[in-house]
């Protein structure tokens, strides 16, 4: 049996958004919409699947969503939470035909929450700190673009 592991640092960003939380949940989906799964799985060829990325005017696409909140409803958390895998299927293989390993990565998972002060919050971690510690530069450069699509998100959430 052979095992490598690899250890490194990932930068996680909390970023207070200006709106509440239903504001702030509603803003994001209607900027990272849904994927159409369905049609993706159906895709007979990758120009197919490619065109799927068409909506994700910032890059990304949501891929999974829970809602935190009720999921653990009746438990001590009280706080309200939505969880998203979000990415780009288009970014991800660009990354994948290098080392399949960056899937562990792609998706993004990002979260939005609220705090005891009613403030919302974007948490996610920098996509550069994952992707640069498979040591491949082509994958590297495509985390440094991820950061910036990251980033416009943020300022089209007005954060």
């Amino acid at each position: 049996m052979s095992r490598t592991v690899t250890t490194h640092e990932v930068e996680r960003h909390d970023v207070v958004l200006p709106s509440g939380f239903d504001e702030a949940v509603a803003t994001f989906e209607r900027l990272v919409p849904p994927v159409d799964l369905p049609a993706l799985e159906a895709a007979g060829t990758w120009d197919e699947a490619a065109a799927l990325t068409a909506s994700a005017s910032y890059g990304f696409l949501v891929y999974w969503r829970v809602d935190v909140g009720a999921a653990m409803s009746g438990s001590a958390f009280t706080g309200r939470a939505v969880a998203y895998l979000v990415g780009n299927h288009v970014t991800a293989e660009r990354m994948a035909r290098h080392d399949p390993q960056v899937m562990l990565h792609a998706p993004l998972r990002m979260l939005i929450h609220d705090d005891a002060e009613g403030a919302a919050h974007l948490v996610v971690d920098r996509p550069s700190s994952y992707f640069g510690s498979y040591g491949d530069p082509a994958i590297a450069e495509v985390g440094g673009e991820l950061d910036g699509a990251v980033e416009r998100l943020l300022e089209a959430l007005k954060a």
